[in-house]
């Protein structure tokens, strides 16, 4: 029936089974199709998860599920009957079950002049903080004209940003900036999908290095293969424009070298994207 209707979302209640990563125990938030898709190939040759009524149960769903995205529907969720729990799922940035999506970069666009006032409000606390430069709304707005931003919508609401600036006299180097996943989202994985996102980004645009400006969270992009560089290893134009005042750390990372494996897929699994 929701492949006839195109619905956009097909939810399964459980009877409350909900599916957890052993290794973290937690609860698994989303899942891209194929993952889901190889998750049930792998119960369903185990006769001992198999033999358990509530787990092939919810094997069961999400095998409906996974056919039912193959057939057009964006969205399956798999949730418990909990009071609340289907607004919890739909409307809140945590959610409540489990999601199934198609594509894990669902809802990360180019960023509009609508955006604007989601953008400003996203970084102000920053902003407030000095942890990132204050863009007046020309500025953001300039940078939505010229495709240089990129925004991360759930449900109306801005849940990250981040930009992607080129340089003229370095063709091969692009800055990332503006980078920020909101603080609702902390601990599910939303920043290290985004900048996956904006690698991707820079490197079908022919980039080969990345850098940034930041005067927190060095450690964050050290664990994801940024390097400390200096204020000469900057293109030319961006040197003469580098704030001394803010004090900024440069990182920089060669994304050319990232492992084939890790440029076609990224593991979906603490993600909630909605």
């Amino acid at each position: 029936m929701a492949k006839q209707l195109k619905a956009s979302k097909l939810v399964f209640f459980t009877r409350g089974q909900q599916l957890v990563d052993s290794r973290r125990d937690a609860l698994v938030a989303a899942m891209q199709i194929k993952d889901a898709t190889a998750f049930v190939e792998y119960a369903r040759d185990k006769p001992e998860l198999m033999g358990d009524g509530f787990t092939s149960e919810t094997i069961r769903h999400l095998g409906l599920l996974i056919e039912t995205l193959t057939g057009g529907t964006r969205r399956g969720h798999l949730i418990d009957t909990a009071q609340g729990a289907l607004l919890q799922e739909l409307y809140t940035t945590d959610g409540r079950g489990t999601l199934i999506s198609q594509d894990l970069y669902d809802g990360i666009r180019l960023a509009r002049s609508s955006d604007v006032a989601g953008i400003l409000e996203l970084i102000e606390p920053l902003v407030e903080k000095k942890m990132l430069r204050r863009r007046s709304g020309y500025e953001v707005e300039n940078a939505c004209r010229e495709r240089e931003l990129f925004v991360w919508k759930r449900d109306g609401t801005t849940i990250g940003c981040a930009s992607l600036q080129c340089f003229e006299d370095s063709p091969d180097m692009g800055e990332l900036g503006c980078f920020m996943v909101s603080p609702r989202c902390v601990g599910k994985g939303l920043g290290s999908v985004l900048l996956a996102y904006m690698e991707r980004v820079a490197m079908l645009q022919g980039l080969r290095t990345l850098f940034l400006l930041t005067t927190q969270s060095m450690q964050w992009f050290v664990e994801r293969g940024f390097q400390e560089a200096t204020v000469q290893d900057l293109p030319a134009s961006k040197q003469q424009s580098y704030d001394v005042s803010r004090s900024s750390k440069v990182y920089v990372k060669h994304i050319d070298s990232i492992p084939e494996e890790l440029q076609q897929r990224f593991t979906f699994v603490e993600a909630a994207v909605e």
